[in-house]
């Protein structure tokens, strides 16, 4: 990709990438282990600043909005709804090649990867691919 097209950096190694999708597909399937973020309430550690800065706000003592199951408190109605789903076990996000639901559609994504036979990690000692 030419320099001028590029938008987005990862923080963790500086690659440039030309949208946040690729940066995101980089992220998991390079850095998957490497979580050089910490945060200083729990511990919690995160493999991009901005989702510990999203998490961060967990521990903010504002959290109008909470789990009529279980009592949890979320900051905003999206997170809620993703956690209910948990409580009820829907599961609306669908593989398209064998049909397997999930949670979150991220969820789906990584999933995939055993459809494609893509290899994450090569071996640096017999080089052989998992």
């Amino acid at each position: 990709v030419p320099l001028s097209e590029r938008s987005v950096v990862c923080e963790l190694c500086n690659r440039s990438f030309c949208g946040n999708s690729a940066l995101q597909k980089h992220i998991r399937l390079i850095h998957a282990d490497s979580r050089p973020y910490t945060c200083e309430f729990c511990s919690k550690s995160f493999n991009q600043l901005c989702k510990l800065k999203y998490h961060i706000v967990i521990h903010a003592s504002d959290k109008p909005v909470s789990c009529d199951v279980c009592n949890k408190a979320f900051s905003n109605d999206k997170d809620i709804k993703i956690h209910m789903r948990t409580h009820t076990g829907e599961k609306p996000f669908k593989c398209k090649l064998c049909g397997k639901s999930f949670r979150q559609r991220g969820h789906v994504s990584t999933h995939q990867l055993v459809h494609t036979k893509e290899k994450k990690f090569n071996c640096q000692i017999c080089s052989k691919s998992f």
